[in-house]
């Protein structure tokens, strides 16, 4: 298929935080589309209630995963704190040393077998 690394991952906002979320996000979708040319789709949204959010992420490869997630430092605090991670599916079959970089979010991997992308 591809050497694309996707993914969705679904976070409940933490109470206190609900303010902030769009500031937060919106922030991070700016310096990432500026800093990170490997990745292609970072858009989040937010459920009707107001409760979570989802992120959608797509990157080219798994170095701009890892220039990402070096990256996502200048946020963690912030982000941690304000968003809880209840799922985060995985689209794609990552290296060991992927994997590992991404087990503290708990992901869940479907492998691609077929189908096509433009």
């Amino acid at each position: 298929m591809s050497d694309a690394i996707e993914w969705m991952i679904e976070l409940s906002i933490s109470a206190g935080h609900e303010k902030e979320i769009e500031k937060l996000l919106n922030g991070m979708a700016t310096v990432i589309q500026a800093q990170e040319t490997g990745t292609e789709v970072w858009s989040w949204s937010r459920s009707e209630d107001g409760k979570t959010v989802s992120v959608h992420e797509r990157y080219s490869d798994e170095n701009a995963v890892m220039t990402h997630l070096t990256n996502f430092g200048e946020f963690a605090d912030r982000f941690l704190a304000a968003l809880t991670p209840k799922r985060f599916i995985v689209l794609a079959d990552p290296s060991s040393k992927l994997r590992e970089a991404l087990a503290g979010f708990g992901p869940t991997y479907f492998v691609p077998k077929g189908g096509f992308a433009r």
